[in-house]
This record gives C-alpha cells, structure tokens and sequence, in this order.
C-alpha cells in the first residue's frame, strides 16, 4: 500500500526551484535598487556669460516677400475658340 510514491510540493520540481529563484532575486534587487541612494554627480553651476560689446546686431532678411499675391486665372479654351463659353455669352449680353 505504500507503493504510490508520496505527491510533491512544487518546490521540489525544477521549474518550481528556477521560479523561486528567481522571484527572491527579483526582490532583492528591488529592495536595493530602492533603499541605496544615488550616486550620480549634480550638474555644476551655469557660467554666466555676458555679450561682448563688440557684437553687432543684424537685421536678416528672408528672400520669401512678405506680400506676394497669386493671381489665378479660369480662362479655359473650349470648342476651338480662344475664349471661354461663358465670356462669349457675356460679351453677347453687353452689347
């Protein structure tokens, strides 16, 4: 009757050992990642750094002018003729 061998914890299996490894470890570094301090050096104070007085100031133009208009135009030559439908009408109806 005691020829069934006895059921295992999880322990004693190698997946449950590699695990409990490596939870352990996992802790432990984040405990000592967590309570060291720091060691990274502060950054030193800014040099303050006045203009010379031979410096000179410029005014840069950009090659782009500031106002330039696009005139666009509908003119589309239709049938042969040199001008649009709509102005041969128009033309008609000023006379």
């Amino acid at each position: 009757m005691s020829d069934e061998p006895k059921a295992q914890g999880w322990f004693h299996t190698l997946p449950g050992i590699i695990t409990s490894t490596a939870a352990i470890l996992t802790a432990v570094t984040g405990l000592v990642v967590a309570l060291k301090p720091s060691d990274t050096p502060q950054p030193s104070p800014a040099a303050s750094i006045s203009p010379s007085p031979a410096a000179s100031t410029q005014t840069v133009q950009s090659p782009i002018p500031q106002s330039s208009t696009v005139e666009q135009t509908t003119d589309t030559p239709s049938q042969g003729t040199s001008q649009g439908k709509g102005k041969a009408k128009k033309k008609d109806k000023d006379k």
